[in-house]
């Protein structure tokens, strides 16, 4: 999968006023529901493949089935990345030491800008 990165991405993390949402190709997303696995070679937990759907409230921007922790690093930035690595948002029953289900929402997304993946 060939991404289009906008030219001058922005990860700000905690710096930003901007914080609570993504901007993905152009649209606002303030929470993004996850299902990843991670890699059990790893002794940290490290993102192995992700299925990301992307909301603006309840109404669904877009959903990326099967990416890799590059793909996903790139399209929601690396303090997001590492969010979802640290399980943020993640449900009470998602338990098992190589999966995890949840939601990163406003209080845990940082702002990143990011055009949509190329077909």
């Amino acid at each position: 999968m060939e991404m289009q990165p906008n030219s001058n991405p922005k990860d700000n993390g905690t710096d930003s006023p901007e914080h609570g949402y993504i901007s993905y190709g152009g649209q606002k997303v303030d929470s993004i529901r996850y299902d990843i696995t991670f890699d059990p070679e790893k002794p940290v937990p490290t993102l192995q493949t992700a299925d990301l759907s992307f909301y603006q409230g309840r109404k669904q921007v877009a959903a990326l089935k099967a990416l890799s922790r590059e793909d996903v690093e790139r399209i929601v930035g690396p303090t997001n990345t590492t969010a979802l690595e640290n399980r943020e948002g993640a449900y009470k029953r998602s338990t098992e030491p190589t999966h995890a289900k949840g939601t990163l929402s406003r209080q845990a997304l940082r702002y990143f800008e990011c055009e949509t993946p190329s077909p």
